[in-house]
C-alpha cells in the first residue's frame, strides 16, 4: 500500500503554526499595545511602552520577528512542495521533507520566542533555521533530479 501524500497539508500547518501563531502570541501578550488600524507601528509601540517590562518587550518583539521570518521563508517552501509533487516524488520523500520542515520551523519559533531569554540559545535557533532550509532545498533538489530522469 502506498503512503498517503501529506505534503500539501503541511502548508496550512506551517502558516498557522509558524506565521500566524507567533503573531497571535505577540498580539495577545502585548495587551492593548496592538492597534489593528496601524499594524505596522506595532514594534514601535512595544519598544516605546512604559508598562511592559524589558523581558516582555523582548519576547513580544521576538515573536513578531519569528512570524515575519516565517512569512519570508514560506514562499520557498510552498514552491518546493509544489515542485516535488509536480516532479512526482514518492509520498514518503514528500512527507519526510515537508514534515521535517514543519517540525524544524516550529522548533525555530519556540526557540526564538521562549528560549532566547538566555542568549546562548541563538545558535540553536540558527540550527533550526538552517535545518528547515535544508528540508526545503532537498525538496527542490530531489524534484530537479526527478525531472531530469523523465
Amino acid at each position: 500500500m502506498a503512503t498517503a501524500n501529506l505534503s500539501f497539508f503541511t502548508l496550512p500547518a506551517v502558516v498557522l503554526g509558524t506565521c500566524i501563531g507567533p503573531h497571535g502570541y505577540a498580539i495577545l501578550h502585548a495587551r492593548n499595545h496592538y492597534d489593528n488600524a496601524y499594524p505596522r507601528k506595532f514594534n514601535d509601540a512595544i519598544a516605546e511602552s512604559e508598562t511592559l517590562d524589558k523581558e516582555a518587550k523582548a519576547r513580544i518583539l521576538r515573536a513578531q520577528a519569528a512570524s515575519d521570518n516565517s512569512f519570508e521563508t514560506l514562499g520557498y517552501f510552498a514552491a518546493a512542495v509544489v515542485a516535488g509533487n509536480y516532479a512526482g516524488l514518492e509520498s514518503s520523500s514528500l512527507n519526510f521533507l515537508s514534515i521535517g520542515y514543519l517540525v524544524t520551523r516550529l522548533a525555530y519559533v519556540v526557540t526564538y520566542i521562549k528560549l532566547q531569554d538566555n542568549r546562548m540559545y541563538h545558535v540553536l535557533r540558527s540550527v533550526f533555521w538552517e535545518a528547515a532550509f535544508c528540508f526545503s532545498s532537498a525538496l527542490w533538489i530531489k524534484a530537479g533530479l526527478n525531472m531530469m530522469r523523465k
